[in-house]
């Protein structure tokens, strides 16, 4: 077991409670969810992120997951924005993990650390 702890954030409430049983089912104690959307999210809380694409559905044109949200390029553009400012904010030694997540654009006081699965998995460190 790591001595990390892991919170998932997911504004629907079906999948929060889906992934709270998939973490009971394995006996995994040192992962949480939370039920809100990622601007409410006080990012100062953390010392770590993962990043995986995850407002991608907002600017999909087929395989949403459902069809609850209102998806719109406004909202992705919001939302990744969102993230982009409290991630500058962070204090150095803050990590970024990200995967296939190309567009995401990093303030430049974040450094690529490393790199994996030919650049699809890379680790990033805020040095300055």
């Amino acid at each position: 077991m790591s001595k990390f702890t892991f919170v998932g954030v997911e504004k629907r409430e079906n999948l929060v409670r889906q992934s709270r049983k998939t973490a009971t089912f394995f006996k995994t104690k040192n992962v949480s969810f939370i039920n809100d959307n990622i601007t409410n999210i006080n990012f100062q809380e953390f010392d770590a992120f993962y990043y995986f694409n995850p407002f991608c559905e907002q600017i999909a044109y087929s395989n949403w997951i459902d069809q609850k949200p209102d998806f719109s390029e406004k909202k992705y553009k919001h939302y990744e924005d969102y993230v982009i400012r409290e991630l500058s904010a962070m204090p150095i030694g803050t990590k970024v993990i990200t995967y296939c997540s190309d567009d995401l654009h990093l303030a430049n006081s974040y450094r690529l650390r490393n790199m994996m699965f030919n650049g699809l998995l890379l680790l990033w460190v805020k040095e300055q």
